[in-house]
Order: structure tokens, then sequence, then C-alpha cells
């Protein structure tokens, strides 16, 4: 979610909704549409891997970080 790049929304395996919607990382459950905040930080892209894991880029540089869902 850059000035060029779209906001990310993915559907994983564990049925949430995962986005970069405010350049941030949020989870949305889409039964309820409740959302929580998981990292606070500045996020340009984000994807889920087949392990089930958020892939993303902090702070727009070229690191890759993880977190296991």
């Amino acid at each position: 979610s850059s000035k060029w790049k779209p906001y990310v929304l993915e559907f994983a395996p564990d049925g949430m909704i995962y986005t970069t919607l405010a350049r941030k990382l949020y989870v949305v459950d889409p039964e309820t549409l409740n959302y929580k905040l998981i990292h606070d930080v500045f996020i340009n892209d984000m994807t889920i891997g087949i392990d089930g894991s958020i892939y993303y880029g902090p702070g727009g540089g070229t690191n890759i970080s993880r977190i296991a869902v």
C-alpha cells in the first residue's frame, strides 16, 4: 500500500482477511467484521505464504519479515 500500489487484501487459510490498510497490518474477521491491528509499522506490501504465515516488507525497505499465524 504505497503511493503507487493499492492496498492488499489477502484471504488466509485460517479464514481471516489480512490487509495493509492505512499502511499498517490488520486482520479482519469476515463473519463479524471485527478487526485488530497486528503490527503498527509502515508496511508497503504483504502476502500470505503457503505455510499460512504473513510475509511483509516493513518500512518500505528491502527486508522481509514473517509473522507465524
